[in-house]
């Protein structure tokens, strides 16, 4: 109980607390969990915050794959919301894994992840292939895609809640259309008058 009140005295800076000393979730995110009972505690804001001897702990899941951050994973390993994004599937089992708003988020290996839906055009990231338009780009030069025009690519974008797709087509399969020209008063008088 010596221990537990000194811990708790120098709270108001935690840049002195011991360093064997963590959090739970601290813990938590390595995949790891307290044997015993806290030692400390540490007031932040308006909470206490339950600190633990981080030399007296145990594994929670000793299947879980390596941890990472959103800052140090590998290139190749994806979260699910992305390999969705490129039309993917997710792969057999996960390579990795990052705590994430209190839970584990698998991350696989991009080459192992199949196509999820084969009908689709190929992915493209935006404004990578210059060539292909978005309807609202080929609706700015008068261009509209034909009846059997297929997208020759496409790319998701997150927007609000869900994921957009946007479909790209080349102007080769489009027809020009003339412009809508809507007839002002002004330019009535103007016509007028010439």
């Amino acid at each position: 109980m010596h221990d537990f009140a000194r811990i708790s005295a120098q709270s108001h800076n935690p840049n002195q607390l011991p360093s064997h000393l963590i959090e739970a979730e601290q813990l938590a995110a390595q995949n790891l969990k307290p044997k015993g009972n806290a030692i400390g505690c540490l007031k932040r804001s308006k909470d206490w915050v339950w600190l633990f001897d981080s030399s007296d702990v145990e594994v929670i899941n000793p299947e879980l794959p390596p941890i990472y951050t959103w800052n140090n994973r590998p290139k190749d390993l994806k979260t699910p919301n992305q390999l969705y994004r490129y039309n993917r599937k997710l792969g057999d089992k996960p390579h990795g894994c990052i705590r994430h708003e209190g839970d584990w988020l698998f991350l696989y290996r991009w080459e192992e992840c199949p196509i999820d839906d084969e009908s689709l055009p190929p992915y493209r990231e935006y404004g990578t292939a210059p060539e292909l338009k978005t309807l609202t780009q080929l609706l700015k030069e008068n261009l509209v895609p034909r009846d059997d025009a297929q997208p020759r690519g496409f790319f998701r974008t997150w927007i609000g809640v869900e994921w957009k797709t946007v479909w790209l087509y080349h102007a080769d399969d489009c027809d020009w259309e003339a412009p809508d020209n809507f007839l002002t008063k002004g330019t009535l008088r103007d016509r007028a008058r010439s």
